[in-house]
């Protein structure tokens, strides 16, 4: 059965929350960074990820077309922020991809924890025993695109899911 699950603010809000908490140490003690970041470049791959924030709240709170300029913003701020950083503008892009991914598996584990683990019909009570994401959430190299469609996904605050309750 296809059941379409709204985002609540707070699986929302912990999406958000869970992205802030990835910083580059974790990252570079994972081997997923080459290096730790100096504080500038911190400084400036905080400030991107402030604005690509602010894009997702405002879709959320406002819809994607109130976000567009946000979300050009965060876009260009991270492209300067790439071009600046020379040879670790590739570790800056690893850095926001992380934090997207982040935000993309709380919002998912908040949807999720939305279903209801067993449904009644008539007297009979149905256990959820498999679910899957319906929809299709890409997240590709291209940053700007992947903000667009987790833009989209805040405003639209629904997550279609495939869940069956087998007899």
């Amino acid at each position: 059965m296809q059941i379409v699950v709204v985002l609540s603010e707070t699986a929302f809000d912990n999406a958000l929350m869970a992205a802030r908490r990835v910083g580059t140490e974790e990252l570079a003690a994972s081997g997923a960074l080459r290096a730790p970041f100096t504080a500038a470049l911190k400084g400036k791959a905080a400030d991107v990820w402030d604005r690509i924030e602010r894009a997702l709240r405002a879709a959320h709170d406002r819809g994607v077309q109130i976000a567009r300029p946000l979300i050009d913003e965060a876009s260009q701020a991270l492209d300067d922020v790439i071009a600046a950083a020379g040879s670790l503008g590739g570790e800056v892009k690893a850095f926001i991809a992380e934090k997207l991914r982040r935000f993309v598996d709380a919002l998912i584990d908040g949807a999720l924890a939305r279903l209801k683990p067993a449904i009644r019909v008539g007297t009979v009570e149905l256990k959820i025993a498999k679910v899957a994401i319906a929809q299709k959430i890409t997240l590709s190299g291209d940053l700007k695109a992947s903000l667009e469609e987790l833009c989209a996904l805040s405003a639209d605050g629904e997550i279609s899911v495939d869940a069956e309750y087998p007899v």
